[in-house]
């Protein structure tokens, strides 16, 4: 099912029972507080730590900055303007995590001569959201509103609880979707074929 971010605003806003909006852009106070804090909290759960949200993240080498640090390290290279969290920085294309490296502002510093990154970006399109990272952000949007908007402190404080049990399952989720030696998944993926409708799918086991 594809939301839109108004749609969004309004699961949250239906968690503590205030009224729906009928645009992120209209002009009331309700969906002005909802366009202040949207973008915030939909970033700050893409960037929450144990939770590597799969449809975001990206691969990229970097470009490397024509004036080399000033001391303690050989190069740097500029950073993406979508990165929100890196999660790897490698010294070649085969992913060999054995880099030395350093982030200041928006340059990583380095020996390597050059830099891949694996990192988290900023993903403004709904539409490719999983279920799990909608429901995060509209429960941690609710827990913003409802301590601005209904002045319930109470239901904010019981909404976040309810936030960090959707990570808790996210993070479960994410971990069975993906198979690398040494580090979290299962090895063995089955492909088959759902009788009801034909669709293909892939179970692990």
């Amino acid at each position: 099912m594809a939301l839109s971010s108004t749609e969004i605003c309004n699961f949250a806003l239906s968690l503590f029972g205030s009224y729906r909006i009928s645009d992120i852009d209209e002009a009331t106070e309700t969906a002005n507080l909802c366009k202040l804090w949207y973008e915030q909290v939909r970033d700050e759960v893409l960037c929450e730590a144990g939770v590597d949200w799969k449809f975001a993240i990206a691969r990229t080498e970097l470009t490397q900055v024509a004036t080399d640090p000033d001391f303690g390290w050989d190069y740097q290279y500029q950073l993406p303007d979508n990165l929100l969290k890196i999660l790897a920085v490698v010294h070649d294309e085969y992913d060999l995590p054995d880099a030395e490296w350093l982030r200041e502002g928006s340059y990583i510093l380095t020996n390597q001569e050059d830099c891949h990154i694996r990192y988290i970006q900023s993903v403004a399109d709904v539409t490719k959201y999983p279920l799990l990272l909608v429901k995060a952000i509209y429960t941690l949007l609710a827990s913003v509103l409802a301590g601005r908007i209904a002045q319930n402190a109470q239901k904010s404080l019981e909404l976040l609880q309810e936030y960090e049990a959707v990570l808790s399952k996210a993070k479960m989720t994410n971990a069975e979707e993906t198979y690398i030696p040494d580090e979290k998944g299962k090895p063995y993926w089955h492909q088959g074929i759902d009788t009801r409708n034909g669709r293909t799918y892939f179970r692990n086991s």
